[in-house]
């Protein structure tokens, strides 16, 4: 008999595993809690803010038709990652928060809990140790490598793959279930495992291999001897939808047409064969390091983070042996183990049944009743118990007692457990209940005191009261296969009225188990006939050479549990290891989501053989030391996983945590970011320093260009965009920011050539097409107002024109097309013209405040239609009361009315919403002085020269106010300022003489 279970397994057995998933998924949680508050950072950027199919712009249809940065899969540009079922899902997000990151971040943290969740229960069906299962889920849970996916918001790719890739699985093994006992529900079983199969795959491409996994344990079944005719069919529709599945992905969908760049994979740009091949034969090494020490990590490891192998002599190589070799050596020896078995299995069966059939020969004659050919099947059944068994499919039974023989042999092997379970199945004499299905009815359990429902429990510890149990429980220990055997037989050779006489009396049994006494349970059923027949079955059947010996049958789970957890370890991880096809990244963190799962079930396996090893109790210290060990490595996988959740709070702590890993693209992307922050000195230094690491960036230089723009040297932005051209020609945004700088040095001849050279650029092969077509429309909007501004309007029509002709699908952008023609007609006077594309233009963006503007001032040209034009102003001013061009220009309007008084009160509005412009605050200044409001105008002039102290003409216009005002002192004063800055200005010298002050010469 085994060992009673300890009040820790007895509670952990009566919640059915609820309380261990729900620590493993209250673990998960709270480890991500501190993501909550992050913002989007990186990939995120483009993947959710930029993507017009998660604004909503778009038609949802066109998910379907774009890849995951919102990119037509037709263009040459396009990544090729087909994830839209990832994308809608960004778009339920904002349809439901707006662009919050905090939504975002909820999702995944709690898909990252539904996972883990199904990683345990995926663990319950393999292991047969409460502490392997609790370490497989808690050390998913905490693992540092899924901080990535988790925290990174376009990781829920990898979140939502994993979760149906596990699906498939569980699904696909109720389907073997309900296949083995002829049910009809195999059907349905077998149709959501190919749609959840579909569905990961259209969450992430590294799901395709989930249909092969299935594949592969079917298979090890049959392997083991699970005999089943319909296995075959299966299998050849799992084949079939999977070449049909590849055939759509990779055949019927675009693929990419242009290679990644080089800074994305540079190894599968080096020309030798030889280098490429050891460097990618060395890369899952890489990862699978990242699996044991998560201690360096790093959200890029492109460019130089991974050194390339050039010679045999590296070092790396040996040890891209050792695990190639461990993983071919584990895997070829369970394959052996069982292979080997199965042979021995079928010639035991062929020699059983010789002997069977000269006994049925011999006692055909002597037996009055026949006894059913079930040891065939019972023995078949009894050969094969493993993690495999119908009955550990349905519902996962593992040992709660002490490591015994007859304790894990009750662990996987439970009387249910056949092949044919719909012909061997055992059911109450009281309440008909099958046994399996682990429920009396209510008059069974009044009647028998059956309140225990748990079979488990009860297997283990011979508590049940109920007579149906008794059979299934004997003095000796034998395994539950033969108390099947022997009850098939006495219901076949005991006559009903035996049978009958044989079912205990509910008042006895009830009295009886009252009392708590297991032996005398056995005294509630007389028939000596059947007592004796079932002595003499099951001397039979334990006599039988087919029977397998438990520690044949502990191999035997071994062997099938390691070569599924190697399956979920490497299959999901084939398609990014570069051997078969080049991906646009060398390692990524995210990618190893899925395979960790394999990777936490050999180390829960690993934790629940070591727990095996001190249940004794003399083992006791080492059972705590273990517990504590495995208490310290999970509190050190959770503290480095919170640590890693801060490096993805925002983009400056996540590129500073990757400078000693990468740091080209780190400190371009710090770079990057603080400048857009205003730190320019940080920002240049950090730039500069990822160009000393590697000079050809693009990036990087146009950045530093940027930077240099924002701090008005042109002169050294105009060098740095030019660099940026040289390494990648087809940047279009570094010819526009270069014909903007160009033009700010006066030097518009070259400008309008390089703005024109950017317009030519279509863009093939580019990633972004996005940004590329906006930055094409800015170049041609640039120089078609630099032709404006010189008063070239015919140049600039043109110019207008030839955008809508070029860019016709760029909906977003026509509008100021349209407005900007609309100008250049009105500037020509052809105010019909300008009307109509100012009308074109609104009618695009009717909630667009420019448009609206553009349309009065157009009608404002016409005196006739004064009235009308107001209408317009004033709907812009509705549409945008806190925009400062919408007050300034219906001041214009009002101005122009000659409404001076009311149009002061817009204009002062105006320079109070823009206090940095110039212009609007001159424009305030000008208005109160004209209606005498001298001491008003005099302080929003004192504005004008803080804001530009070295523009003369703010001076002079001070200076004329404070004369106006009668303070000559102070007038003069602004008047030498003035001169001072701009020598022999008539103006200011004819307002000192007034003064009766004269410059000295």
């Amino acid at each position: 008999m085994s060992a009673k279970p300890t009040l820790w397994e007895r509670w952990l057995y009566k919640s059915s595993m609820d309380y261990t998933s729900l620590g493993c998924c209250t673990l998960a949680f709270v480890l991500y809690l501190n993501t909550l508050n992050a913002g989007f950072v990186y990939d995120d950027r483009r993947a959710i803010l930029a993507n017009t199919d998660v604004s909503g712009h778009t038609p949802w249809q066109s998910i379907f038709q774009h890849d995951y940065w919102g990119t037509p899969l037709t263009d040459a540009g396009s990544h090729g990652s087909y994830r839209p079922l990832c994308v809608l899902s960004f778009r339920f997000n904002f349809l439901l928060g707006g662009y919050t990151p905090w939504g975002f971040h909820l999702i995944n943290n709690l898909m990252h809990c539904l996972a883990t969740g199904l990683v345990v229960k995926l663990a319950r069906y393999f292991l047969n140790s409460v502490w392997g299962v609790l370490a497989t889920g808690a050390i998913f849970a905490a693992h540092p490598i899924h901080t990535e996916a988790v925290a990174g918001i376009v990781g829920r790719a990898d979140l939502a793959a994993c979760i149906f890739y596990l699906l498939t699985y569980l699904m696909y093994m109720r389907h073997i279930v309900w296949r083995e006992r002829g049910e009809v529900r195999q059907w349905w079983a077998l149709i959501l495992t190919l749609i959840l199969s579909l569905v990961a795959l259209l969450f992430k491409e590294t799901a395709i291999t989930a249909l092969l996994v299935c594949a592969i344990f079917d298979g090890l079944r049959g392997l083991c001897g699970f005999r089943d005719k319909h296995r075959m069919r299966t299998l050849c529709i799992l084949a079939v939808s999977l070449m049909c599945i590849v055939y759509w992905r990779l055949l019927v969908l675009p693929r990419p047409q242009t290679a990644f760049s080089t800074a994305d994979n540079p190894i599968a740009k080096m020309p030798s064969m030889w280098t490429r091949f050891l460097t990618f034969l060395y890369l899952p090494v890489f990862n699978f390091s990242l699996l044991l020490s998560p201690r360096v990590l790093s959200f890029d490891w492109g460019m130089d983070a991974i050194p390339r192998i050039t010679s045999i002599r590296d070092e790396r190589n040996l040890l891209s042996f050792a695990f190639y070799s461990t993983l071919a050596a584990l895997a070829f020896k369970c394959f052996k183990y069982l292979w080997r078995r199965r042979a021995e299995r079928i010639a035991k069966e062929q020699r059983h049944a010789q002997q069977q059939q000269q006994q049925l020969r011999k006692s055909r004659s002597k037996k009055k009743y026949r006894i059913p050919d079930i040891t065939a099947a019972a023995l078949e059944s009894n050969s094969t118990y493993s993690l495999l068994d119908a009955t550990t499919l349905s519902r996962a039974p593992y040992s709660a007692a002490a490591s015994t023989t007859t304790t894990t042999m009750q662990s996987l092997l439970q009387p249910e457990a056949l092949p044919n379970s719909a012909h061997l199945s055992c059911h109450c004499h009281d309440c008909k209940q099958e046994l399996s299905s682990a429920h009396h009815t209510a008059t069974c359990r009044a009647l028998n005191n059956n309140n225990n429902n748990n079979v488990h429990w009860l297997n283990a510890n011979a508590f049940s009261d109920c007579c149906c149990h008794q059979l299934f429980q004997s003095s000796s220990g034998a395994p539950h296969l033969l108390a099947v055997a022997l009850r098939k037989a006495l219901m076949a050779v005991v006559p009903r009225s035996s049978r009958s006489s044989s079912r205990c009396s509910s008042s006895t049994t009830a009295s009886n188990n009252s009392s708590g006494s297991n032996s005398s349970s056995s005294s509630n059923c007389s028939s000596a006939s059947a007592t004796q027949a079932a002595d003499e079955q099951r001397a039979r059947l334990t006599a039988s050479p087919t029977a397998l010996t438990p520690r044949a049958a502990q191999h035997t789970n071994n062997a099938c549990i390691l070569l599924m957890a190697l399956s979920f370890l490497t299959l999901p991880f084939i398609p990014a290891t570069n051997l078969f096809f080049y991906v646009g990244f060398v390692v990524a963190e995210r990618l190893l989501y899925l395979p960790s799962v394999g990777y936490c079930l050999l180390a829960g396996y690993g934790v629940g053989k070591l727990m095996e090893r001190v249940r004794s109790p003399a083992a006791r210290k080492r059972k705590v030391a273990l517990i504590l060990g495995l208490s310290l490595l999970l509190s050190v996988l959770g503290a480095r996983t919170v640590q890693r959740n801060y490096d993805w709070y925002d983009e400056e702590s996540l590129f500073r945590s990757a400078v000693q890993v990468n740091p080209p693209k780190a400190l371009g992307n710090l770079g990057s970011v603080l400048s857009s922050q205003g730190r320019y000195e940080e920002a240049q230094e950090a730039l500069i320093e990822a160009i000393k690491h590697r000079p050809n960036m693009a990036d990087v230089h146009f950045n530093l260009g940027i930077l240099y723009q924002n701090q008005q040297n042109h002169k050294a932005a105009v060098e740095c965009f030019r660099k940026a051209i040289q390494f990648r020609p087809n940047l279009a945004v570094a010819f526009l920011n270069l014909g903007a700088s160009l033009i700010a040095l006066g030097r518009c001849r070259e400008a309008a050539q390089i703005l024109k050279d950017g317009t030519q650029l279509h863009g093939t092969g580019v990633r972004d097409r996005a940004a590329h077509d906006n930055a094409r429309i800015s170049s041609y909007l640039q120089l078609g107002a630099l032709y404006a501004e010189q008063g070239k309007l015919q140049r600039a029509l043109a110019v207008y024109r030839e955008a809508l002709h070029a860019l016709p699908s760029t909906y977003y952008q026509r509008d100021v097309l349209y407005n900007r023609i609309g100008d250049v007609f009105g500037r020509l006077q052809q105010w019909n013209e300008a009307e109509r594309y100012h009308y074109a233009a609104l009618q695009l963006q009717p909630n667009q405040v420019a448009a609206h503007l553009s349309y009065g001032i157009t009608l404002a040209r016409n005196s006739s239609r004064a009235a009308e034009a107001e209408v317009w102003f004033k709907r812009a001013l509705r549409l945008a009361p806190q925009q400062s061009s919408a007050h300034h220009y219906y001041a214009e309007f009002l101005t122009s009315q000659s409404r001076s008084e009311e149009a002061i009160f817009y204009r002062i509005r105006a320079a109070e919403l823009a206090p940095d412009d110039y212009a609007l605050v001159v424009a305030a200044a000008t208005a109160l002085r004209l209606s005498e409001r001298k001491a008003e105008a005099e302080s929003w002039y004192r504005k004008a020269v803080a804001m530009r102290p070295n523009d003369a003409h703010a001076h002079t216009n001070l200076g004329a106010i404070l004369h106006l005002l009668g303070r000559t002192k102070h007038a003069a004063h602004s008047y030498q300022e003035a001169l001072r800055l701009q020598p022999g200005d008539p103006t200011t010298l004819g307002n000192l003489a007034k003064l009766g002050v004269i410059e000295p010469k």
